[in-house]
């Protein structure tokens, strides 16, 4: 609910994982949430459908978040030049998970850019990244290793 900026009504309390699911089975009603008054709700859903493509974040860079405003924490950003999103590491599950959508310019707000050279996924149950479902261009990937612990994820091919 953070990451779409709607919060609850009154009354109402759902997980981050069913708020989750019924809206990716169009079963989430209108009773179920309000729109934030600040206008947030309706900045993140402008920026939502350029980074979140599918179901897969449409990302080519990652790096540091750096840029300090009063309202925000997070982490690092992911995204593009058009809009990103924030992720924080959450220690209970030991990997970082998104906390807010920012429409911006990500390179103006983090530090040690790098860029994304292949995004991989996996179901929350399994046990590793498989599924390869972003490659960069022009990468000579004979010459990439992957650090020890994903040494397991098949390298895309050239």
């Amino acid at each position: 609910m953070h990451l779409t900026g709607v919060k609850f009504a009154e009354g109402k309390y759902l997980s981050p994982d069913t708020f989750y699911t019924l809206c990716r089975s169009r079963r989430l009603s209108v009773n179920d949430f309000e729109l934030a008054q600040d206008g947030t709700t309706e900045r993140k859903l402008l920026v939502l459908p350029g980074i979140v493509r599918t179901s897969n974040l449409a990302a080519n860079m990652i790096g540091d978040y750096y840029d300090r405003k009063p309202t925000l924490i997070t982490e690092k950003l992911a995204g593009n030049i058009r809009g990103c999103i924030g992720i924080v590491y959450d220690s209970s599950r030991k990997n970082y998970a998104p906390n807010t959508v920012l429409k911006l310019d990500m390179r103006l707000s983090i530090q040690n850019k790098q860029r994304i050279i292949a995004t991989y996924k996996k179901h929350k149950t399994a046990e590793q990244y498989v599924e390869l479902i972003y490659k960069a261009k022009k990468i000579n990937w004979s010459k990439i290793r992957f650090p020890e612990q994903y040494g397991y994820i098949p390298i895309p091919d050239c």
